[in-house]
């Protein structure tokens, strides 16, 4: 069904301080259009929606204890929007994800991989619900 389906995705905004989550959001959301729906990327010109999204928040917070030994334990926040558009340039859904996610350092973990874990959830979270949009406007 989504095979003949494309999507233009605009060079996406990250209003964070977090330098390259927009490179990791981008990779994921392709990579989640390919292997979940089949879709391909395109030209604003041949696609068939317009897929832009906003980084719009991102932090990070931690705690550390220590009894014979000790641990660090990080959780990292993101907001995303997104907005779907159809050809025609008619905005048919347009929402907010917001994700949290643990990190535990004393396994190697980090605020990066936090984000990247964070990021991953929230693009196939989109393309799922981006599928779902389309079907309802396929059906009406």
């Amino acid at each position: 069904m989504f095979k003949d389906v494309s999507f233009y995705v605009p060079k996406i905004t990250n209003r964070t301080e977090y330098i390259g989550l927009e490179a990791e959001l981008n990779q994921k959301v392709r990579e989640k259009l390919h292997e979940i729906l089949g879709s391909s990327i395109s030209g604003i010109a041949n696609s068939n929606y317009k897929l832009a999204l906003i980084i719009t928040a991102g932090g990070r917070s931690g705690r550390v204890w220590s009894q014979q030994g000790g641990a660090s334990l990080g959780l990292t926040r993101i907001s995303i929007n997104y907005s779907l558009s159809n050809s025609e340039g008619k905005e048919i859904k347009a929402e907010t994800i917001n994700r949290k996610q643990d990190f535990l350092s004393i396994v190697g973990e980090n605020t990066s991989t936090a984000f990247q874990e964070a990021i991953a959830d929230i693009a196939e979270q989109i393309v799922i619900e981006i599928a779902e949009t389309i079907q309802q406007e396929e059906n009406v």
